[in-house]
């Protein structure tokens, strides 16, 4: 399938599984997706109250390893819940640490998107080897959530949770926990290993 054949809600038959998935979020890096199982339910529909991490793939091997077999367009509960508008990755600065100084000028100095469309995100910190650790609810006075503002809380939840220092700074599309959606803090490069 070419790169032009992605697109959100295709469904797709991959090499690698015999299950059907459906593409619920996509760019120019990864695609995230969800997949059927055998008595023909998804895996994230109608789960929207708990915790959900999304199946995720490099863009390039989907497109080479699967065929697109028809569309299921996502509903608006889903829309809601996938909120595949958000952005995969943002707050990316190779330039700054966790737990290093630096201050919300060194972040609107850097080349990044100033505001994401979400209100509340929970951002989720990993810890000294590596695990994942409980999310934190970031919110937002007004309709947009300010990105250095969600930096720096990201640092501050960050560095309470692991004293090591990071290799860049990062925040990463995860899914959703307690409705909202969620991002794991990272470094520079993430940690599926699909953005340079």
């Amino acid at each position: 399938m070419s790169l032009s054949g992605l697109a959100l809600g295709a469904l797709c038959q991959p090499d690698w599984d015999t299950r059907p998935f459906r593409i619920i979020g996509l760019d120019e890096h990864e695609v995230f997706y969800d997949c059927q199982s055998e008595d023909g339910l998804w895996t994230f529909w109608d789960n929207y109250r708990r915790t959900c991490v999304f199946y995720r793939v490099s863009t390039a091997f989907f497109a080479q390893r699967s065929q697109r077999i028809g569309d299921m367009p996502l509903a608006p509960e889903e829309l809601a819940a996938f909120r595949p508008d958000l952005p995969m990755r943002l707050g990316r600065s190779n330039d700054l640490c966790w737990n290093r100084p630096w201050s919300k000028e060194a972040i609107e100095q850097a080349s990044m998107p100033r505001t994401i469309s979400a209100n509340a995100v929970v951002l989720v910190p990993y810890g000294p080897k590596g695990a994942l650790k409980t999310g934190v609810i970031v919110r937002s006075s007004g309709e947009d959530l300010e990105v250095p503002t969600l930096l720096l809380e990201a640092k501050r939840i960050q560095e309470a949770n692991n004293a090591g220092p990071s290799k860049g700074v990062g925040l990463c599309r995860l899914g959703w926990q307690k409705r909202l959606p969620s991002y794991y803090i990272g470094a520079y490069l993430d940690r599926a290993g699909h953005v340079r």
